[in-house]
């Protein structure tokens, strides 16, 4: 069964598949440990492939909660991963912070299994933990671009800029890291959001008001220094 259903999932008989795994999980489900467990997890890629989200998502947890002790590392870190980029962005409250969470937990669980020797084991989970950690850069990034410098005022101006430039590399930090797992995809990502990152602080710098000390003559040079 568990064949037959790989053998319809590479066909694209996305439904028929599933009912195999299914069926696999039912009548088979205690007797191999590790297939079970991949079953489980190839049933939640194919509600994925099917943007059947909350679906997905829900098998990716149910995978976790059965398997996540003792499943394939690669896997475990794949469904949190998958469940973190499931609630980012999702409209609602806590559901970044529910994305965070997992993020965090993969990254947790990658760098434990430095410790324990098993990072060679997890070619495909270094896709899983470099994303994550793309994603809380991520989230520093927005931090950085919802700081604005909109204030006339000398001091607030001087106290956002420092806020903001803080920001900013905190969250370079952080995209940089991803370079670390040496996955090219996410590191040229990384690079690429650093750029913006800072295209983000000049513009904001360029477009904030003048301090109200300047004259008309200074508020123009002001501007054209900026400009510069």
């Amino acid at each position: 069964l568990a064949n037959a259903s790989t053998f319809r999932q590479g066909l694209g008989q996305y439904d028929k598949a599933i009912k195999n795994y299914e069926n696999y999980l039912n009548l088979y489900g205690d007797v191999d440990p590790k297939k079970t467990a991949e079953v489980s997890f190839q049933i939640a890629t194919i509600y994925e492939k099917q943007d059947r989200d909350k679906r997905s998502v829900q098998q990716y947890k149910r995978y976790l909660q059965d398997h996540g002790e003792d499943g394939d590392l690669n896997r475990v870190l794949q469904a949190h991963v998958a469940i973190g980029m499931y609630y980012w962005g999702r409209p609602g409250p806590g559901n970044d912070s529910q994305a965070l969470e997992r993020f965090e937990r993969t990254l947790k669980i990658y760098d434990e299994s430095e410790t324990d020797g098993k990072q060679q084991e997890l070619k495909k989970a270094r896709d899983a933990a470099a994303r994550a950690k793309f994603m809380t850069a991520e989230n520093v990034y927005k931090q950085v671009v919802d700081i604005s410098i909109d204030s006339p005022n000398e001091e607030v101006l001087k106290k956002r800029l420092r806020e903001k430039t803080d920001v900013a590399e905190r969250a370079q930090k952080t995209y940089l890291e991803v370079l670390d797992y040496g996955r090219p995809g996410w590191a040229i990502a990384a690079l690429y959001k650093i750029g913006a990152l800072y295209e983000n602080l000049a513009n904001t710098i360029r477009n904030s008001p003048p301090p109200e000390r300047l004259n008309e003559r200074q508020t123009e040079m002001y501007k054209g220094i900026l400009e510069d």
